[in-house]
């Protein structure tokens, strides 16, 4: 079953309809970069990954500094490990 236009819109004469986009209400405005830095979770996620980050560097280069001092790496990462704990 075939739909015409006409039964569609009800007469001939309709006009097509404009669709306009709405004016942003004050919760959808506040989309900008200032109220993504004020949120919360953005600063707990860059807390943590600049925690992480940091203690791999500070393993990487501990684990090496008591391999030099002729430590085997097994005991150098297992003293490194109790040591953060």
């Amino acid at each position: 079953m075939v739909i015409s236009p006409r039964e569609v819109t009800g007469s001939q004469n309709a006009q097509p309809l404009v669709q306009t986009t709405p004016e942003p209400t004050p919760a959808t405005n506040k989309t900008n970069l200032l109220a993504y830095l004020k949120s919360p979770p953005l600063w707990l996620m860059g807390l943590f990954a600049i925690m992480s980050i940091g203690s791999s560097a500070v393993t990487t280069h501990e684990v090496s500094f008591i391999t030099d001092m002729k430590v085997s790496e097994t005991i150098a990462a297992l003293a490194r490990e109790l040591h953060s704990v």
